[in-house]
């Protein structure tokens, strides 16, 4: 009888699970034929689970078995072509959501994969020579909390003739950025550009090649910026100068410098501005020092002392909102610098008493992020008696008081239907929901499924406008000058506690 109750258990147990699967092929989109060694990487659209790889080997062909059912996002990388997300409309960090059902087996996938394009040129300096070992960053916009930043999406360095070739790029236009640490210049934008406002971009097409994209390093008055970083070993060690508030493109104008046995380190040629300066490990992420404040004027700045990384701990505490439901496993607290650029940005596992610890964290003001399951939402996040969900806080070190953060799994469900102008289903078209109040934490952002569905959960209470597009730039509905033109065609919603609210939406195109 026990035997037969274990059977019977068992039993029970694989049918609730019902696993589920991904697969199909790979082709070039240049001529169908199948593409091995193209590394694939699957993810839960929206969790910080650990990421599947799979590389193809034969005629193309790739399956990810025993999966949950859930939401997912596919990647897919190779030497000769674009780096580009399943379904991409045009936008490279956005494709279509897989949506798996139990027991589903989508092995039909047809992953059109596009020849990367290239941009080259020549790196030169004012008087037209080539500059050698100059940093080329191929870029492209995305928007965080609101301000239009770059990223790059390739780089390459230039050769001894001062030539450089960006490859595996994607279809589209790019800004171009070239840096040297030698004094030939200052960061410079094709063409010959020390601002961004004034950079040309550069369009390129799928398979194509962009050549004869020469920059000329903009020559203008720099000065020396040098110190010593007071830590044992500190040669193990690079100072950083990073442009203050410039966020994601601060990667493109950051300087560099090696620093000596001594602790010594030199900036030769730093153009007038708000800087922080910070020392890192050799793999220039691991914090070496606490960040400083520099200001670059009309002088050289010297004998700036840089003091070794600040060891503070915040503690904290997650509670939902609703005593009797619990929270969930693997939630994680990870926090953004508000002021200044975090290559590795800390972050802190939440036990099941709900306790965190924040560890060797440098004084300076932050925002806290929860990774969670999109289920919930974050209610409030108090910080010293103060709400700070959504300016963030300040810590000094010394004795912190607890970051307390409440969250929720009474918000509302919003979901439904994405079409194009011709009424049929429009899968990956990005599907935006925007609070009536600019609330950072209350924008919601996903992309429609296989079937032109979508799903947006854990919505705050509250007011807001939904709007779907084929394609945008990461984040622009952030912006509220970009989303003015819009605004007449977003439709009204109200998200209430436990709600449901089902939207066909034609996409803006």
């Amino acid at each position: 009888m026990t035997k037969l109750v274990a059977v019977l258990a068992l039993a029970t147990a694989l049918h609730a699970f019902q696993a589920s699967s991904i697969g199909g092929q790979v082709l070039s989109s240049a001529n169908d034929e199948p593409v091995n060694g193209v590394e694939l990487v699957l993810t839960e659209a929206a969790s910080a689970s650990t990421p599947l790889k799979f590389v193809t080997e034969t005629r193309g062909l790739f399956l990810f078995e025993n999966l949950p059912p859930g939401r997912y996002v596919l990647f897919a990388e190779r030497e000769g072509f674009a780096r580009q997300v399943y379904g991409s409309r045009g936008n490279p960090l956005a494709g279509i959501t897989l949506s798996l059902a139990a027991g589903q087996e989508m092995n039909d996938l047809q992953f059109n994969l596009i020849p990367g394009s290239t941009i080259s040129g020549k790196i030169l300096d004012a008087g037209g020579n080539p500059v050698r070992k100059a940093t080329v960053l191929a870029l492209q916009p995305i928007y965080r909390r609101g301000s239009k930043e770059y990223i790059p999406l390739g780089s390459a360095a230039s050769d001894e003739n001062g030539e450089y070739r960006l490859a595996n790029l994607g279809p589209g236009n790019y800004l171009l950025s070239a840096s040297s640490r030698n004094g030939e210049g200052i960061a410079t934008f094709y063409p010959n550009s020390a601002s961004l406002a004034n950079a040309a971009a550069v369009a390129v097409d799928a398979g194509a090649a962009a050549t004869g994209k020469d920059i000329r390093m903009v020559k203008a008055a720099t000065f020396r910026v040098a110190g010593k970083l007071a830590a044992e070993n500190a040669a193990a060690a690079i100072a950083w100068l990073t442009r203050k508030g410039a966020g994601a493109t601060a990667l493109v104008t950051r300087l560099a410098a090696p620093i000596d046995p001594d602790g010594s380190f030199v900036f030769p040629n730093v153009p007038p501005g708000a800087y922080v300066l910070t020392a890192t490990e050799q793999d220039g992420v691991a914090p070496a020092s606490t960040p400083l404040s520099v200001m670059v004027a009309a002088k050289n700045v010297e004998g700036i002392v840089l003091k070794p990384q600040a060891s503070g701990e915040l503690p904290g505490a997650i509670s939902m909102s609703v005593a009797e439901v619990p929270l969930p496993k693997g939630v994680q607290v990870v926090l953004e610098a508000a002021d200044s650029l975090i290559p590795r940005p800390p972050r802190a596992a939440v036990g099941d008493d709900g306790k965190f610890t924040l560890k060797n964290l440098a004084p300076g003001r932050y925002i806290a992020h929860v990774q969670m399951p999109d289920t919930l939402y974050v209610r409030s996040v108090r910080y010293r008696g103060l709400d700070v969900n959504e300016n963030g806080f300040e810590f000094g070190g010394g004795v912190p008081a607890l970051l307390l953060i409440s969250l929720s799994s009474s918000g509302a469900v919003v979901e439904g239907r994405v079409r194009g102008a011709d009424g049929i289903p429009m899968p990956g078209a990005v599907v935006a929901l925007t609070p009536s109040l600019p609330r950072y934490s209350r924008y919601r952002e996903t992309t429609t499924d296989q079937n032109g569905a979508f799903t947006i959960p854990g919505v705050a209470p509250g007011e807001y406008k939904i709007y779907s597009w084929d394609q945008i730039e990461t984040g622009a509905y952030q912006n509220a000058e970009w989303l003015r033109q819009y605004e007449p065609r977003g439709r009204a919603i109200v998200a209430k506690q436990d709600g449901h609210e089902v939207m066909s939406l034609k996409a803006i195109q």
